[in-house]
């Protein structure tokens, strides 16, 4: 199975990345694959989203730079 952690906190080492790190292990000693994506320590990386018409609630659109689509979602 092909899982994804994406941890969201830039504290090093915080409780969250120690609970992610504890997972990974456990998943990856059952044979898995795993991408961990550590947003909280790449947050300059992001393209900031853009409300189409700047409501609450609309779609958003995303730059073709951005960080999770190019490199997250296809793994």
């Amino acid at each position: 199975m092909k899982i994804v952690i994406l941890t969201g906190s830039p504290h090093h080492p915080g409780t969250s990345e120690q609970l992610a790190d504890a997972f990974e292990k456990a998943v990856r000693e059952n044979g898995h694959q795993v991408y961990r994506f550590d947003a909280g320590h790449r947050a300059r990386e992001f393209s900031l989203l853009q409300l189409e018409d700047e409501r609450p609630g609309m779609e958003v659109a995303v730059r073709p730079d951005d960080v999770v689509e190019n490199e997250v979602l296809p793994s």
